[in-house]
């Protein structure tokens, strides 16, 4: 785990959420679907999951103080990366701008493309969407 190249303004954050629960369209099974995605985003599951060490619970009625079998999870918690997180924004273009930044930082990081080249790249980007 490593932090990401950020500017220096304000404190260091994570971004809290990103699942990609999703009913298909084309699905046969939506009722059942919809079901599942209720269930796993329940108190019940939500607890387990966290429990079991699978991820950090979306709901905040959860005892971040249980224990859990994730190392890894503990640490977030301990450390408090939690109070100093913002939650992933609410955007239709969120997926294709993380495609899109994802890239370019790999380009960045294999010295395909400078700095630079990459912050107008994606200034851009975010304007065309």
């Amino acid at each position: 785990m490593a932090a990401l190249p950020r500017e220096k303004v304000g404190p260091a954050t994570s971004a809290l959420g990103g699942w990609n629960l999703v009913i298909s369209k084309y699905s046969r099974n939506k009722n059942e679907a919809a079901a599942f995605l209720k269930f796993v985003i329940s108190e019940k599951a939500q607890n387990e999951l966290f429990k079991m060490g699978c991820n950090i619970p979306v709901l905040n009625t959860i005892d971040l103080s249980l224990p859990t079998k994730n190392k890894h999870l503990l640490r977030i918690i301990k450390e408090g990366w939690i109070k100093n997180s913002i939650r992933r924004p609410s955007n239709v273009n969120y997926t294709r701008m993380s495609e899109i930044y994802s890239r370019l930082l790999n380009q960045m990081i294999q010295g395909e493309r400078s700095i630079e080249d990459a912050l107008s790249r994606a200034r851009q980007a975010q304007n065309d969407l």
